[in-house]
């Protein structure tokens, strides 16, 4: 039986509606309510790579919404941006024509329009160090991801002030000697994200990622439109992607976001060997550690 609520860091979508997409604040307080309603508490509702006019319209969206969240929503805790400035080998099912360098002048663009909490870069980006400075002086949390980098490009990330690491395993070099698992298995003051599903990372990588990184480990879904409502076709920002077996893939079978939710991540950690207090640390304590809020 859970005990605790839940909160989700990367949240692309819930209940048939798609974040890239969302027009209205309705649309958002379905995400919202729907999140609710499988027990998460509070969430940043996550914009992946898109041309910079579109990204900057939806957090103006996402920032309207939060000022009228009513009680039986899923509390918006600030906006999480997953792009542009990604790598384009490790993109996923990022759009690679909207895909840019680190660029001082859109980020500057973005944390003016107010409550960005976390942004995704990729440190061999031309510019990445510049803007993580910036965006760390301004109180936004940087995490690395999407990223193809060397051990020396993610320690200098690091170093710079970045602070987590995007779906460890996922859209990065996976080998455990590849030089960014090293620096993040160094650099002790590194958050750690992970997608718990059983689809995104193996029983091995999850046990290895909970042996290595408990104590500084975070569980999210990242969610998209789809997650809960079963086999079908879903609106992902410029994409349709099909879900089939709790799986959802863009046309061309690139493995997107997730369709679960956290109950069922529970399960899968209770399955591996966790225990109710590190359960609870993994899927609430610790992303309002790293995003310094209570709730």
């Amino acid at each position: 039986m859970i005990s605790h609520k839940f909160i989700d860091l990367q949240v692309n979508g819930h209940g048939g509606v798609d974040l890239q997409s969302a027009n209205s604040i309705e649309q958002v307080q379905t995400v919202a309510r729907s999140l609710a309603k499988h027990n998460v508490a509070a969430f940043l509702p996550t914009i992946i790579t898109g041309s910079i006019e579109k990204m900057l319209k939806q957090v103006t969206l996402l920032n309207s919404a939060a000022k009228k969240q009513s009680d039986d929503e899923a509390k918006i805790l600030g906006i999480y941006l997953e792009g542009p400035f990604i790598s384009k080998t490790k993109r996923g099912v990022h759009p690679e024509k909207w895909i840019i360098d680190a660029n001082l002048e859109i980020a500057k663009q973005f944390v003016s329009l107010g409550n960005i909490r976390l942004v995704t870069i990729a440190p061999e980006t031309t510019g990445a160090n510049e803007v993580i400075k910036f965006l760390v002086k301004n109180d936004v949390i940087v995490s690395i991801g999407h990223t193809n980098c060397s051990y020396e490009q993610a320690k200098m990330a690091f170093d710079a002030g970045a602070k987590s690491v995007t779906h460890l395993f996922n859209a990065m070099p996976k080998d455990l000697d590849s030089g960014i698992m090293r620096a993040i298995q160094e650099s002790k003051q590194v958050y750690v994200q992970i997608i718990i599903d059983s689809i995104h990372c193996t029983t091995e990588q999850m046990k290895f990622a909970i042996e290595n990184f408990a104590n500084r480990l975070i569980v999210t879904n990242d969610p998209i439109a789809a997650a809960g409502l079963g086999d079908g076709e879903f609106p992902f920002g410029e994409m349709k992607l099909i879900v089939k077996d709790e799986v959802a893939r863009r046309q061309d079978g690139t493995l997107a976001g997730g369709v679960a939710t956290m109950e069922s991540s529970v399960k899968i950690l209770k399955s591996i060997g966790a225990n109710g207090e590190l359960i609870k640390d993994l899927t609430y304590s610790r992303a309002l550690e790293l995003l310094k809020t209570t709730l």
